[in-house]
């Protein structure tokens, strides 16, 4: 090829704007390609040991029609330099490839095929919809991926519980919106005196929480209601009272009421801890407030003086709110009853 058609192709004076161009395929097709190897178990397979065409084939493609295609997206993990073509089978190549399937590295993976799956989505579906008029729903997010890619924010949500749960004594707490139960074990390992209710929309998600739970044998000290937290009335207050990675799951309208709901649990003397991720933060942040934005059911990522003017509002006195990881807006509201 002479060096004017190289010059002409990449477009003349606008070769810097290709090639800048050109530099996001390899990491944006590393992305989608590692996910899609964990969502249909190649990197496990492979971990396994090294599998031929054929085997992989038959595990993967029994329609002899699709054989073509996943010889080709074999081959582009090739050239990702994420598989090995040796001795007429696929070996894992890539440090990432082989790491991600290890256990300790679940929430990892989950936030790899987040990566492909939800972000994608998120940016660029998002302008698709709302530029055609209409709206994502709630119901049509991977719940079970998003769940499985926040057990990152795991160390952070222990480290609040260690900040706002004494090591002993006899105290009560509440979490709204408990999931599986993570934060409510850590509490009670935390202080054995500890006694605990969590409540979650979702039965299914209740019962896994009693489940582990009981497995932890915390049966006895824990309670598992299934119920909406704007409604559930647990004839008690609590000494703690908590909510994380929750509120912008409701309108923006709605959210003096959530929070007023919350503290008519707290009981006097008590506080209500609160942490959510804020408007302002980094690109990691930011696309939860592309997609909550976007949602009819939900809303934005909140300002900090917006909960803070609320839980005020609710009747509670709320300290200034603190800000656990770096160079990120993610903030942690205390809010004490008087």
């Amino acid at each position: 090829m002479r060096l004017s058609t190289m010059w002409q192709m990449l477009g003349g004076r606008n070769a810097r704007v290709t090639v800048q161009a050109m530099r996001m395929m390899a990491p944006t097709h590393r992305v989608a390609w590692l996910a899609a190897a964990l969502r249909h178990g190649v990197l496990a397979a492979l971990a396994e040991a090294p599998q031929t065409f054929e085997a992989l084939a038959q595990r993967l493609c029994p329609d002899p029609g699709g054989h073509e295609a996943l010889r080709a997206w074999l081959e582009h993990g090739v050239l990702l330099k994420q598989l090995r073509l040796r001795g007429g089978a696929y070996h894992l190549r890539g440090m990432l490839a082989r790491r991600l399937i290890e256990p300790d590295n679940a929430r990892v993976a989950a936030y790899v095929e987040g990566l492909a799956v939800i972000h994608h989505a998120g940016l660029f579906g998002t302008m698709d919809r709302i530029t055609a008029g209409e709206r994502p729903s709630l119901s049509e997010l991977d719940h079970s991926l998003i769940a499985r890619a926040s057990e990152l924010m795991a160390p952070v949500l222990r480290e609040i519980v260690d900040d706002e749960v004494p090591t002993s004594g006899a105290v009560s707490l509440l979490e709204l919106g408990c999931g599986t139960g993570h934060n409510v074990r850590h509490a009670c390992e935390r202080n054995e005196q500890l006694q605990a209710v969590g409540v979650d929309l979702d039965p299914a998600v209740s019962q896994t929480a009693r489940d582990q739970l009981a497995s932890h044998g915390l049966s006895e000290r824990v309670e598992i209601v299934a119920g909406d937290l704007r409604t559930v009335d647990l004839q008690r207050t609590f000494d703690i009272v908590t909510m994380f990675n929750l509120i912008y799951y409701f309108p923006l309208a709605e959210r003096g009421g959530v929070l007023e709901a919350m503290a008519r649990h707290v009981a006097p003397g008590g506080k209500l801890v609160i942490a959510t991720s804020c408007r302002g933060g980094t690109i990691g942040s930011n696309i939860l407030d592309v997609w909550f934005s976007a949602m009819p059911e939900t809303g934005p990522l909140p300002e900090p003086d917006q909960v803070v003017e609320a839980l005020s509002a609710a009747g509670l006195s709320p300290l200034p709110p603190r800000r656990p990881i770096p160079g990120e807006q993610y903030c942690v509201f205390v809010a004490q009853r008087p």
